[in-house]
């Protein structure tokens, strides 16, 4: 844990250069890995951050890995884990938590504004970005590929300061075990959103949902083509929601991997299906997420076929 509780604090891992952090857990079947960045100090300009400048790896193994979290809803200032280049997490699951007052900002973000990517792997939980009583929650790097064997759920809070976002230039993302939720605030200007200002891909193996309250909820797509929505489920709420050129195919078959092994690579011929939303594993996307629109095609008769050309698709682990 990063902890930064009272006032003038400012609590810190940081790295010059490289960083890479490696959590293992405990001895114990339930002693998982997590890492905790809290900030709970009211003094202005306090800050709880997990920072290089440098490339950033953050990893848990898959048997234990547990909880990454960025702020919660006690926070009081800001907390942030940044990368100045290339970002890496694998973790169990991921909550990036806003908190109880406006300068209660948790952010995760990686790259400048003309390199960087982030790469976030969720091997057994959800990806959750919710905006807290004042404070709100971001995700936000130049390029993002993002995998969950969970659902991914944006949520602003309670007060227009508390939004919830997750913004880049291309958006590659997949929620292989549920839904894609946009939920707005309760009050005007608690927007939650999806935003990349070029290419967005995303995949459920449930629905993709807007709910936008008083504060808005959307998912936004800069670039005029190029822009794919793949969904075991429906699209809800997406005529107001979607904003931007995309490709929308609903009700896919749920695709299973044959022999699947935590970090194996897997070779997929014609009749084996892409992802088990059932098991503990996951096969990311990532930034090959179009081999799913490229083997998945729909005949005339609304039979759902997958080409019989032999892809690879990247391990996440």
């Amino acid at each position: 844990m990063v902890s930064s509780p009272v006032a003038g604090a400012r609590a810190e891992i940081s790295a010059n250069g490289t960083q890479t952090i490696n959590l293992q857990g405990g001895a114990g079947a339930n002693d998982k890995a997590s890492l905790t960045v809290l900030n709970h100090s009211a003094s202005s300009g306090s800050l709880a951050q997990v920072k290089a400048t440098g490339n950033q790896t953050i990893s848990m193994p898959y048997t234990k890995a547990g909880i990454m979290q960025v702020g919660d809803t006690a926070s009081l200032g800001a907390a942030l884990v940044a990368s100045s280049a290339d970002q890496t997490l694998t973790v169990g699951e991921l909550l990036v938590q806003g908190g109880a007052s406006a300068a209660a900002t948790s952010k995760i973000l990686a790259g400048t504004a003309t390199t960087g990517t982030m790469t976030i792997s969720a091997l057994t939980g959800p990806i959750q970005v919710l905006g807290g009583a004042a404070g709100s929650a971001a995700i936000d790097p130049l390029y993002l590929f993002m995998t969950t064997n969970g659902a991914i759920l944006v949520q602003a809070g309670n007060a227009a300061t508390a939004t919830a976002l997750i913004t880049a230039g291309n958006i590659d993302m997949a929620a292989t075990n549920g839904n894609i939720t946009v939920t707005g605030g309760t009050v005007a200007g608690a927007t939650a959103g999806i935003l990349a200002t070029g290419t967005l891909n995303a995949y459920a193996s449930g629905n993709l949902a807007f709910i936008p309250n008083a504060g808005g909820a959307t998912m936004t797509a800069g670039a005029a083509t190029g822009n794919n929505i793949s969904l075991g489920g429906n699209c809800i709420g997406c005529a107001g929601g979607l904003i931007g050129n995309f490709n929308i195919s609903t009700g896919l078959l749920p695709v299973v991997p044959l022999g699947l092994v935590p970090g194996s690579v897997l070779v997929l011929d014609s009749i084996s299906p892409l992802l088990n939303p059932t098991a503990g594993d996951i096969v990311a996307l990532l930034d090959n997420l179009e081999d799913l629109y490229g083997l998945l095609a729909m005949t005339e008769e609304g039979e759902i076929t997958v080409d019989p050309l032999r892809r690879r698709l990247p391990k996440c682990y």
